[in-house]
């Protein structure tokens, strides 16, 4: 494919500056985590390049205005937001937690990064640019993520700078699981590896010459994801795959081969570096995953009455168990306060622990502020954009084709592992979030003929 490149920026210089805010932007959610590390006079850095990409944004909603408002993307998320402002004055009404329900609409707040994003990334060489920027930065993240894995190995001195910043920062967790064998979870970067992944695999394609090292990027991330030792990310991997296996099988059987050879090649990689892994901890990691995996399907009465003979290969097991019975009550809780009023929701600021605290499960923390109606319409878009994706395909350059693709795959993990571990109404799930929508849009092209 021979295509006519343009630059990166052009003669639209408020678009350039938005351009620039939503890389920024991009780069602070998933390298800093919390956002605790850089603020600017106590604000957030990320914050603000939210506020200039939606500001910058603003002169080209206002002289295209009837693009926006036709949109149906638009619509959707215009009408999600209106029936926020319903639940809201449903909260108050209903005297909910008001610090609760202020922190439920700055989360959902993150959604508007999707009108920016509409806006610039409407170019290839935009896109492509941010996608390899954001594999090349994920691998990163990856690979500190590996190295935070044989935390036991350094000496007590650096053991003590590490554990404090990532847990000052709120950068990163990390806790002994079984003799050597660590979890660690990056805030945000682990959330999206597996997009950085996708991103991998689309490049393999359109840069085959390169493929082993795009190749050797996604087999580090894989790994990352599992050294994490985090159930839901692991089932969203699974649902990832099955929808990946069905969707390529039904409407990308001409890249059937391809993906399969690529995976077999990531597949050995990702073996290799579990093997080198396990040898460096002198454990078996695999067994660890597993044990955990197992921990999570036991009852939690067989578990308080310590029957877990098959699963004494974790160390903390009185913090697993008392882990999970903090989130069965809370999933009690919540579910009550959803029969309360299940379509249309309690208002937001409902609050699902009896000590006040957030709660895991997302879908039904949202189901009893917002009902059934709101979760409709906050899935909406996502729908949306699947099928637009799998319609249109055929009118799409081949980049685009997978780049939409791996946004599809990308988010559905996050839907997936939001139920149990919640990002979808956080800046990085959102962010994702409006990349899928703006990645609908056919790409301007530039070149007079695409071969």
């Amino acid at each position: 494919m021979m295509i006519t490149e343009n630059k990166l920026f052009n003669k639209d210089y408020m678009g350039n500056i938005v351009y620039v805010a939503i890389i920024l932007y991009l780069l602070d959610i998933i390298v800093l985590g919390s956002g605790n590390l850089a603020k600017i006079g106590g604000i957030s850095t990320r914050m603000i390049f939210f506020a200039v990409a939606l500001i910058g944004t603003l002169p080209n909603v206002i002289a295209n205005i009837k693009k926006y408002i036709t949109n149906k993307y638009c619509i959707v998320i215009g009408m999600f937001f209106a029936y926020l402002i319903i639940t809201a004055i449903v909260g108050v009404l209903n005297g909910n937690n008001f610090s609760f329900l202020i922190t439920d609409i700055k989360g959902f707040l993150n959604f508007l990064i999707f009108i920016p994003m509409l806006y610039v990334l409407d170019s290839k060489e935009k896109v492509l640019f941010i996608l390899k920027l954001l594999l090349y930065v994920l691998t990163g993240m990856a690979v500190v993520t590996l190295l935070l894995s044989l935390y036991p190995l350094y000496s007590k001195e650096m053991q003590d700078v590490v554990y404090n910043f990532l847990n000052d920062y709120r950068l990163a967790i990390i806790n002994y699981l079984y003799g050597d064998v660590m979890r660690v979870f990056l805030h945000t970067a682990s959330r999206v590896m597996f997009l950085g992944f996708m991103f991998a695999l689309t490049l393999v394609h359109y840069e085959p010459k390169r493929k082993v090292l795009w190749e050797s990027c996604a087999a580090v991330l894989l790994t990352s994801l599992f050294v994490t030792y985090t159930r839901s990310i692991y089932l969203g991997i699974f649902v990832c795959f099955v929808f990946f296996v069905v969707t390529v099988a039904k409407w990308y059987k001409e890249y059937a081969k391809q993906y399969i050879h690529s995976l077999v090649r990531i597949a050995l990689g990702v073996v290799v570096l579990i093997l080198i892994l396990g040898l460096l901890q002198r454990e078996n990691p695999l067994k660890v995953a597993v044990g955990r995996c197992l921990l999570a399907g036991t009852s939690l009465e067989l578990l308080e009455k310590n029957n877990f003979e098959d699963l004494d290969m974790l160390d903390n097991m009185e913090d697993e168990i008392d882990n999970l019975s903090i989130r069965d009550a809370r999933k009690k809780m919540a579910i009550n306060n959803i029969k309360r009023s299940p379509i249309f929701g309690n208002g937001l600021g409902v609050v699902n622990d009896q000590n006040g605290d957030p709660i895991e499960y997302f879908y039904l923390d949202m189901m009893s502020k917002v009902g059934i109606v709101g979760l409709a319409l906050f899935l909406a878009p996502f729908i949306l954009a699947t099928i637009d994706i799998i319609k249109n395909r055929t009118k799409y350059q081949i980049q685009q084709r997978f780049y939409s693709y791996s946004c599809v795959v990308g988010v559905l993990l996050l839907i997936v592992i939001s139920y149990f571990n919640p990002c979808m109404n956080t800046s990085v799930g959102l962010a994702i979030y409006g990349m899928l929508i703006s990645s609908v849009v056919v790409w301007k092209i530039n070149s007079e003929k695409i071969q």
